[in-house]
């Protein structure tokens, strides 16, 4: 039916140009398709505007992949952190890592694997794009190099829902490899009304409770949206996380907690807790300086090989 209204349509111009033709109304140039030869070509600005619309369309899409059920959660008293060191001069060399803790923080196993990240500019909102590929890469050598020893729940230095689109990094390396993980961010990113000196005010405010280790102190702060012309005003996006070991260690610096995959702000919030020794999170941290130490050994292999 469609293409019959169609094909009837393209009957009635041709036979009114042909008529117009004919009238001396319009003439035979006028009725040709104009084709601009001229095009003009898009900046490298305007390239990279279009690419960045396109990157935060693709996040709109993915996020509703996100699940914040803990059902899927099954604890193994295994907890893995990913992260990434870089080369010194080399923003899109790195260096991968997923270190694996139990409950008390100590490192049970680690796969590192040198990977050359896409040719993307570090844009904050978009670092998912960046990194999953790299995470993908050392969790498939995990799995093959400890089959026996995979965590349940995964801790990535990055954010989960707390971001602009709902869709950080932490949130983008659960959906592409389908497994739960919590967003640890080390520094907030300010979406919704949020401020960094006002979150931290409310954390050197909050009240310092006992968790569930007796030697730790544990301040946290909830992070909503707070801005009332929008439609997510209240919103709960995080939880902001200070952990000490007593009342008179000087640690004012929280960490920023939210929804990755598959597991719920409490369950992920009550995770970073038990985990933190010091200010974030042991797999995370561990992940870190395994992966600073290997790049170390790289440069210093390169540089006597040159010498």
């Amino acid at each position: 039916w469609y293409s019959g209204v169609q094909r009837c349509a393209r009957v009635r111009l041709v036979n009114r140009g042909s008529l117009a033709l004919r009238r001396g109304i319009v003439s035979q140039r006028q009725l040709q398709p104009q084709t601009n030869t001229k095009k003009r070509q898009l900046t490298i600005e305007e390239s990279l505007q279009i690419g960045k619309k396109l990157l935060h369309m693709e996040q709109v899409r993915l996020r509703y992949l996100v699940n914040r059920d803990s059902r899927f959660y099954r604890s193994t008293g295994l907890f893995g952190g990913f992260d990434l060191s870089f080369f010194k001069g080399h923003s899109h060399r790195a260096i991968a890592c997923l270190a694996t803790t139990d409950r008390d923080g100590r490192l049970v196993r680690s796969s590192t694997i040198d990977v050359e990240l896409p040719r993307l500019e570090y844009t904050s909102g978009l670092l998912g794009f960046r990194e999953v590929d790299a995470f993908k890469a050392v969790w498939n050598k995990y799995r093959k190099e400890h089959p026996s020893r995979i965590p349940g729940v995964f801790l990535v230095d990055g954010n989960g829902l707390l971001h602009p689109r709902r869709f950080g990094s932490a949130c983008h390396v659960g959906v592409a490899l389908n497994i739960p993980t919590i967003g640890v961010a080390k520094k907030l990113l300010c979406i919704e009304g949020l401020t960094r000196d006002d979150v931290l005010e409310e954390v050197q405010h909050a009240p310092e409770q006992a968790f569930t280790n007796p030697d730790r102190l544990v301040r946290s702060v909830v992070l909503k949206s707070l801005v009332r012309e929008s439609d997510t005003f209240g919103h709960v996006l995080g939880e902001a996380v200070l952990v000490r070991r007593n009342p008179w260690e000087l640690r004012s610096k929280p960490v920023y907690v939210s929804v990755g995959h598959c597991v719920n702000l409490a369950d992920a919030v009550h995770i970073v807790r038990d985990l933190s020794l010091y200010r974030v999170p042991e797999p995370v941290r561990q992940a870190g300086m395994l992966g600073r130490k290997r790049v170390r050994e790289l440069e210093k292999a390169a540089a006597a090989g040159f010498s």
